[in-house]
């Protein structure tokens, strides 16, 4: 299950399933955002109406131990900003790994640590501060400001940061099924790529942060040269083209 484990309300229902399913001997993945990543590095807008949870590997450990599995390896990734696969087995099947046992031990201070929550609070915050700041610095230089793709997670971003929607111009996204639409409680309608030929914009802010590296690559394709490219998470950063 790849980023959508944590998508599912009826958790209880999913696991009866796969109890019922999985061999003796066999191995159940799940892969998602993982939580410590989100909380360490301060990704607030992972949190949105899709995810109903966000888990660490103490939290699909202990899960996974209601239903006679638990959990013997781990990946680590990039994908979304961080995550972990997370290699599950019915009880007793495998040899548990170290990463999980050192894993579940850094999970444990991390938690029982006020300081952890306290700083994604300030954190977030902060990032707010500077959004803001350089949403000023555009008012002064008369800059025109423009949204580049469109996932779930920019809805929490634009809200939390209070983001006045009136100084989008546009919204440029790859789907089809979003081409052609209107962003929530807004006029700004979302295009498609080849349509930014006939747009002059100043400032990008990228909703879809986690694929910097692909869009820093394809950039000068798509934007005009001098063109800025806000990456506000998982620390702010701009880039110009």
């Amino acid at each position: 299950a790849r980023h959508m484990f944590a998508h599912n309300s009826t958790t209880v229902e999913m696991m009866k399933g796969v109890k019922a399913c999985l061999a003796s001997d066999g191995t159940f993945l799940v892969e998602n955002a993982y939580a410590i990543e989100t909380l360490l590095n301060g990704e607030f807008d992972q949190v949105y109406h899709e995810h109903m949870f966000y888990y660490s590997a103490s939290s699909i450990n202990k899960l996974m131990t209601n239903f006679g599995f638990e959990l013997y390896d781990i990946f680590f990734s990039e994908v979304h900003g961080g995550s972990a696969s997370f290699f599950i087995c019915n009880k007793g099947q495998r040899p548990i790994s170290s990463q999980v046992t050192e894993c579940l031990k850094k999970e444990q201070e991390l938690f029982v640590n006020k300081d952890t929550f306290v700083e994604f609070k300030n954190g977030v915050f902060e990032l707010k501060n500077q959004v803001n700041q350089f949403l000023d610095k555009c008012d002064k230089n008369g800059d025109t400001i423009a949204v580049y793709s469109v996932p779930n997670k920019l809805f929490t971003f634009l809200s939390f940061t209070e983001f006045p929607l009136n100084k989008i111009k546009f919204m440029v996204d790859t789907s089809p099924e979003k081409i052609g639409k209107f962003y929530p409680n807004s006029n700004i309608k979302i295009i498609s790529e080849s349509e930014l030929v006939d747009k002059d914009c100043d400032v990008f802010f990228i909703g879809a942060w986690n694929y910097k590296r692909e869009i820093i690559e394809r950039a000068p394709s798509l934007f005009k040269s001098g063109t800025k490219l806000v990456f506000a998470l998982p620390f702010f950063d701009v880039v110009v083209v």
